[in-house]
């Protein structure tokens, strides 16, 4: 259970500083590529590894919920 806490607040953690963070470095840029989208994978694949695929989707909706979030919010 303890692992399960770590890895939804590590996901929250995450999805939040990529998604709803300012990135004012690549805004000078049109077309930079946006890498921090990559940074939440790692935290994916431990829920696939560890959790099974109840685990990884539940990860997925976290991510897509905060990306949902962060969208709406501009």
């Amino acid at each position: 259970r303890a692992e399960a806490v770590l890895l939804v607040g590590a996901l929250c953690t995450v999805g939040i500083v990529v998604f709803a963070g300012p990135i004012k470095s690549l805004d000078a840029i049109p077309d930079a590529p946006r890498t921090l989208l990559v940074f939440p994978l790692p935290f994916l694949l431990w829920a696939m590894v560890r959790f099974g695929p109840l685990g990884t989707s539940l990860s997925l909706l976290v991510t897509a919920l905060i990306a949902m979030w962060a969208a709406s919010q501009g």
